[in-house]
């Protein structure tokens, strides 16, 4: 456990609550909203604090460019953002200006019960459909659904079969997996539903088309914020419906080598969610490379 969660009282644990770029006035609601917050652990507020917890304000070029240092550095639990831009505050699960006691209260105690927990979280990916197809070992094989649906996967023919109904499996494409939904059969996609007759779908379409419609708050953890991203690979444009600002978005990924969420949305003009809806796109078809965060660094 960090030294920062040792300290403990009668009235429970400390936790210290660092600060970057925060103007006076938020400083000022941040330290009042503190003296009269009750909680179970202490929140100390430490504006030096070099690991924990730190609330950033990232609206100027300064506080951007502290976020991506902090939470790139390893050294913090947390890094939460505190912008006026909601999409922004949305991705990264931070505060809304102005700010404002109820939201911090709840954030408070939503990290305070993660960390004095008997067992704090670990920083383990939890593993989803849509990775499964991206990275398995196999290039053909079956997937089976809670419901019972059957899917044939033919990565290297880009063509998934089932009889299920291709909603299902866009449904299902980014919720949490059992391992051994995945299984490296030779079932033959005639063989699905007992003779059923089954579909045959373009795989790079049910990908792509899925990753553009998915919600913000089920985009997975891995692609955000810490991760910079490297075009890998040409996007079938062909075969894809897109807008022209995502090709623009590609060329400019192309040209830089590599980017971070942010940067990309401030250089291209795009909202954070459409340049999300990209990344992950091009990543379930194999065309980005995500860079990863320092280990145990956890935004």
């Amino acid at each position: 456990m960090m030294k920062w969660l040792r300290s403990q009282n009668k009235q429970g644990p400390e936790l210290r609550l660092g600060v970057r770029a925060l103007d006076s006035r938020h400083l000022q609601i941040l330290k009042t909203t503190l003296a009269v917050l009750r909680l179970p652990e202490q929140w100390q507020l430490d504006p030096r604090a070099d690991e924990g917890v730190v609330i950033v304000d990232i609206d100027e070029r300064e506080g951007r460019q502290a976020w991506r240092q902090l939470v790139e550095s390893g050294r913090f639990y947390r890094v939460i953002p505190l912008s006026a831009n909601r999409k922004m505050v949305h991705v990264g699960r931070g505060l809304l200006k102005p700010l404002r006691a109820a939201h911090l209260e709840e954030l408070l105690r939503e990290i305070g019960h993660e960390l004095t927990t008997a067992r704090p979280p670990a920083a383990t990916a939890i593993p989803m459909l849509c990775e499964a197809i991206q990275t398995g070992e196999h290039d053909r094989f079956t997937v089976q659904l809670p419901a019972g649906d059957w899917y044939y996967i033919e990565r290297d023919r880009n063509r998934v079969y089932g009889h299920g109904g291709i909603e299902r499996l866009a449904n299902m494409l980014f919720k949490p997996i059992h391992q051994m939904a995945i299984k490296p059969l030779a079932i033959r996609p005639e063989s699905l539903g007992d003779g059923t007759r089954h579909e045959e779908y373009s795989l790079c379409l049910l990908l792509w088309s899925a990753a553009q419609r998915l919600p913000l708050d089920e985009i997975p953890p891995k692609l955000l914020l810490a991760s910079r991203y490297r075009l890998s690979g040409q996007l079938p444009w062909k075969k894809l419906p897109h807008q022209p600002e995502q090709r623009a978005l590609a060329e400019y990924l192309q040209g830089a080598g590599e980017s971070d969420l942010i940067a990309l949305a401030l250089e291209t003009g795009m909202e954070i969610e459409r340049v999300l809806h990209f990344v992950l796109g091009a990543w379930l078809l194999g065309c980005l490379t995500l860079i990863r965060q320092p280990s145990g660094a956890v935004a």
